[in-house]
């Protein structure tokens, strides 16, 4: 062999040794941590029930440098809340399955109707005459049989 050829060779195993040796000294991932996410939604005694659950599986990292496999343990996380009219709409966004999106419809409407029947805000003066000068003024709200307000008359 001549020498060119030598000294070529002996730079290709410089190489080869660095990139080794760089390999070496960064550690490896064995396991990436990723994020998961599952939403579901439940009725209990009437009330509709949203609970997601969140799971980050672990990461575990081996380094060949220090001989040493390191380890992240997995995390849960349980959010339980009331369902609100958004959560079911992004559900009803997400879902492919026919008979879910008809699930996720009726409980959507059932929270629409709930929102609606509620009994109009009933407001007394429980001290009328500390209030006031002595020219006082007496209002009676008139409404319709849904009761929205229709009018207000001065007495």
């Amino acid at each position: 062999m001549s020498r060119g050829a030598l000294e070529r060779l002996a730079q290709a195993g410089a190489q080869l040794v660095a990139a080794m040796s760089e390999r070496l000294s960064t550690p490896l991932v064995l396991l990436d941590d990723q994020v998961t996410s599952q939403t579901k939604f439940v009725e209990i005694a009437g009330a509709l029930v949203k609970s997601t659950l969140t799971c980050q599986s672990p990461l575990i990292v081996y380094d060949p440098a220090h001989s040493e496999l390191i380890y992240m343990p997995a995390i849960a996380t349980l959010d339980v809340s009331p369902a609100r009219e958004g959560d079911l709409l992004n559900a009803m966004e997400v879902v492919k399955e026919c008979n879910a999106k008809v699930q996720l419809r009726k409980w959507w409407e059932k929270l629409r109707r709930a929102d609606e029947a509620q009994a109009p805000l009933e407001i007394k003066i429980v001290n009328a005459s500390e209030i006031g000068s002595s020219a006082q003024r007496v209002f009676t709200v008139k409404r319709d049989d849904s009761g929205k307000m229709t009018g207000v008359v001065e007495e």
